[in-house]
C-alpha cells in the first residue's frame, strides 16, 4: 500500500520586474522593445507523510536562479488593412523534478523568432494570418529512463537532461463574419521539432523528429445564427485533423538496428451542434466525433489512450 505523502518546497518566491514601450516611428512603421528580470528561489523540497506524520529534507535540492529576458519586435503597416510584422522573444521558464542524483533541474531558456503577415478582406469582415517560427529551447529534460541504481524509472519526476530542442514551423488562420449571422474559424499548421545537442553518450539522435509531435494539424469550425422566422437558433460544425506522428521513445545514439517508437497514423473528428438561445436561456446540444473515428492520444514514453469515441452531451445556460 502506497502511503499518502506531498512533495513539493517548503517556500517558493518568484519575482519579476517588466518595462516595455511601444513606438510609433511613422505613420507605417512601430517598434516595440521590452526586458523582463525573473528571480526564482525554492527552498530544499520536504516530504510529509501524513500517514506517519513525518517530514523528511532533501537537502541540496533548493534552487536560486535569475534572468534577464528581452523582447523586440518591428510592425509595418502599409494600410489600416495590411500589416507585417517580425518578433523576437526571450522567456525564462522554471523547471519541475529532480535529477536521479536528487539534484533540482535548471530552468528553460527560450528563444523564439517569428515573422508573420495579416491582411483583412471583404471590408474588414475576414482575417488571415499566416507565419514562421523558430524556437529553440536550450535546457530540455524527459523523464529519465533509468533510475540511479540503473533500474527502470517509474517516477514522472526524475527526469534526465534531453539537449536542445528546436520547433520550426508555418502556421495560418482564418476566422470572420463574412454577415452577422455567420461565423468562421479555421486553421493549418506545420511543425518540425527536433533535438538539436544532446549528450554525447546518452542522448537522443539528432536531427530526429521528436515523439508526439505531428508534422500537420488542421481544423475548421462554422456556424450560423439565424434571424427572423427561426430566430435563436444556433447550427454548427467542426473538424479537428491531427497527422502522423510516433509514440514511444526518441532513438539514442548508443541504440544499434533497433527503435523505439511505434508509428500512428493521422486522423479526423468531426463535431455537430445545435443550440437555441431565447432572452436569458440557451440551450445547447453537441455530437461529437460523429464519424467514431478511431486513434490514440500519445502521452510521454508508451503511453497511449484512445480518443474519445462518438459522444453527446447536453448543457443549459442561464445569463443575467
Amino acid at each position: 500500500e502506497i502511503p499518502l505523502r506531498l512533495v513539493g518546497s517548503e517556500m517558493c518566491i518568484r519575482d519579476s520586474v517588466y518595462i516595455q514601450d511601444f513606438l510609433e516611428l511613422s505613420n507605417y512603421f512601430k517598434v516595440l522593445g521590452g526586458v523582463r528580470y525573473s528571480n526564482l528561489q525554492n527552498d530544499d523540497t520536504v516530504e510529509r507523510n501524513f500517514r506517519t506524520n513525518t517530514e523528511k529534507t532533501k537537502d541540496n535540492t533548493g534552487t536560486s536562479e535569475y534572468a534577464f529576458s528581452p523582447k523586440a519586435g518591428l510592425v509595418f503597416t502599409p494600410n489600416e488593412n495590411f500589416t507585417v510584422y517580425g518578433t523576437y522573444t526571450n522567456s525564462f521558464v522554471p523547471n519541475s523534478g529532480f535529477t536521479v542524483d536528487n539534484a533540482p533541474l535548471k530552468a528553460s531558456v527560450v528563444d523564439q523568432y517569428e515573422i508573420g503577415i495579416k491582411k483583412n478582406v471583404f471590408n474588414n469582415t475576414v482575417a488571415f494570418n499566416i507565419n514562421a517560427y523558430q524556437i529553440d529551447n536550450r535546457n530540455t529534460y524527459t523523464t529519465a529512463i533509468y533510475d540511479k541504481n540503473g533500474n527502470l524509472n517509474s517516477d514522472s519526476s526524475i527526469k534526465e537532461f534531453a539537449g536542445k530542442v528546436r520547433s520550426r514551423g508555418v502556421e495560418l488562420d482564418i476566422t470572420g463574419n463574412p454577415t452577422p449571422q455567420l461565423s468562421l474559424i479555421g486553421g493549418v499548421s506545420y511543425n518540425h521539432s527536433v533535438y538539436t545537442e544532446t549528450p554525447e553518450i546518452t542522448g537522443y539522435v539528432e536531427n530526429q523528429r521528436l515523439v508526439r509531435t505531428p508534422a500537420t494539424t488542421a481544423n475548421a469550425s462554422v456556424f450560423y445564427k439565424f434571424d427572423n422566422t427561426l430566430k435563436g437558433l444556433i447550427l454548427g460544425a467542426s473538424g479537428f485533423y491531427t497527422g502522423d506522428r510516433k509514440a514511444g521513445w526518441n532513438d539514442t545514439k548508443t541504440q544499434k538496428e533497433t527503435t523505439r517508437m511505434v508509428d500512428l497514423k493521422g486522423y479526423t473528428t468531426v463535431d455537430l451542434s445545435v443550440g437555441y438561445e431565447y432572452k436569458n436561456f440557451l440551450i445547447q446540444g453537441k455530437l461529437g466525433n460523429i464519424f467514431d473515428a478511431e486513434n490514440y492520444n500519445v502521452h510521454e514514453n508508451y503511453s497511449v489512450n484512445p480518443i474519445t469515441p462518438r459522444n453527446f452531451y447536453f448543457t443549459l445556460t442561464y445569463k443575467l
